[in-house]
């Protein structure tokens, strides 16, 4: 590992002059500090990013890479992530991209049903996906309308291992990689079509969240196995604007080859007044594939001030169950390509009635701080 990490060092420096040159170059490095409940006796958690974004096109073709270099100041634990790496290629009325790649669908903020083509991440409902191989394509009709096409030679679950109480562990089957388990999705989508944009989607493949199979005992029911079920998602999505007020509504209906169909719709609207201050609120109703329904309201506030400065205001509360969190934010421009970010998170009782869901956002508060620069 040390001489893994004295090589990147060596050749980071070798072409840092080059990299910070070149237009093929961008991305940033930052500082963090991150301190929360329960680390009222330790140091607050130190680390550095590096993210290097490679790209270069011109009018026929061109290609990405995006890599996440981290390190932990605290014990020097390094991670190294590969995130999109793709080719792409364009006609005069068609775009073919191949490779590692995160395709968002939808119109709603932060959390889309439609979104189907990429497994979630560990941060939970709001957090980015994950990339995967996909090879995808659009053909555009006219101006008006495109259609989409996106085909993922295997499946890639959002989590390989179950979590257990009292320590234990459950293994999902994984989806063999053959043909037959391909995934794929197709898309409609019109813009400006008597004012709105909209789109249908179809998705075929697997459940990127395993299905548990239960076996009842004396002791009540236990976790026989578990698997990632074949479905199917139904998805629309429209958006307009009145009054100069954003509006928006997406949904979309799952069906798994077995056991019950679940959903998830989202409506939302946002307005800038003004004095620049941007309002932005959505209300979110999903039953999710174990048959739990919750019903959040999300919203959330920003207003830049002194000109090159922002504040923001982050709040996700559900009805039913009491729970909320509440996310204030502010950062300083300290200079054309260098901000300092200080974020405050505070989360009391439960997000979801589906306790693998809360256990994506640490309870109680945290405090965040991070300093960037970009290049």
């Amino acid at each position: 590992m040390k001489k893994l990490i004295t090589l990147i060092l060596i050749v980071f420096i070798a072409f840092s002059g080059i990299v910070f040159a070149s237009d093929l170059f961008s991305g940033d490095i930052s500082l963090r500090s991150m301190y929360s409940k329960g680390m009222e006796n330790h140091l607050p958690v130190v680390t550095s990013n590096l993210n290097l974004d490679i790209s270069h096109g011109n009018w026929t073709s061109g290609f990405y890479f995006d890599l996440d270099i981290n390190t932990n100041l605290s014990n020097s634990n390094l991670s190294i992530n590969v995130g999109e790496v793709y080719i792409d290629y364009y006609g005069d009325d068609f775009e073919i991209t191949a490779g590692r790649q995160r395709i968002t669908w939808g119109t709603a903020l932060n959390f889309n049903p439609t979104d189907n083509l990429n497994p979630q991440s560990p941060g939970g409902l709001f957090a980015e996906k994950k990339p995967v191989m996909m090879l995808n394509g659009k053909y555009y009709i006219n101006r008006t309308y495109h259609a989409e096409i996106a085909a993922i030679p295997f499946h890639v679950p959002s989590m390989k291992v179950i979590q257990l109480p009292n320590d234990m562990t459950l293994e999902p089957e994984q989806v063999a990689p053959e043909f037959s388990n391909m995934e794929f999705a197709v898309k409609f989508a019109g813009r400006g079509v008597s004012g709105f944009d909209f789109s249908l989607s179809y998705f075929r493949g697997f459940e990127d969240t395993p299905w548990v199979n239960y076996k009842q005992t004396p002791q009540g029911p236990v976790p026989e196995d578990a698997y990632y079920r074949r479905y199917s998602v139904l998805g629309f999505d429209m958006a307009t604007t009145i009054y100069d007020a954003g509006l928006w509504l997406e949904g979309a209906y799952m069906i798994p080859e077995n056991g019950d169909n679940y959903y998830g719709i989202v409506i939302g609207s946002d307005y800038k007044l003004s004095n620049n201050l941007y309002i932005e609120g959505q209300l979110i109703h999903q039953k999710n594939q174990m048959q739990f329904s919750n019903t959040l309201l999300q919203a959330s506030l920003e207003k830049p001030f002194a000109d090159i400065h922002k504040t923001s205001l982050g709040f996700v509360f559900n009805p039913e169950m009491g729970g909320f969190l509440i996310s204030p934010e502010v950062e300083f421009s300290l200079a054309d390509a260098t901000t300092l970010q200080a974020r405050f998170q505070y989360k009391h009782g439960e997000l979801f009635k589906n306790g693998a869901q809360n256990m994506m956002i640490p309870d109680g508060w945290q405090l965040e701080a991070n300093l960037k620069y970009a290049f």
